[in-house]
């Protein structure tokens, strides 16, 4: 009886082993999809950037450009603004999806629609 307890511990050692090995490898993952997660989102908000102020800000300077150097261009005039819609739906909804994953996230700069 004595040796088939001893037999049962060593077995039940083995799998606590196991186990701890699974947990670590786990462990492992989590990290490197937390470091994923993150540069991620620093990607993110680069992009988000980079719409709002670049992309947006040219946008702006080109559809007054076109409005002056031709009036009568209106397709023309539609399609930029078209254009600027959509860059600042984009960025409008980046910013609303970083900011269900943050509560503390500041919505100051989020436009009004």
């Amino acid at each position: 009886e004595e040796r088939g307890h001893a037999e049962e511990r060593k077995a039940l050692e083995r799998e606590v082993e196991i186990l701890r090995r699974e947990g670590k490898e786990q462990q492992a993952k989590i990290s490197a999809l937390k470091k994923h997660f993150a540069l991620n989102q620093k990607e993110r908000a680069a992009l988000r950037t980079i719409l709002e102020v670049k992309v947006k800000g040219l946008l702006d300077v080109i559809l007054v450009a076109a409005k002056d150097a031709a009036p009568e261009a209106s397709g023309l005039q539609d399609r930029l603004a078209a254009l600027n819609k959509i860059v600042t739906a984009s960025v409008y909804a980046m910013r609303a999806d970083d900011q269900n994953g943050d509560p503390n996230t500041n919505n100051a700069h989020a436009p009004h629609r």
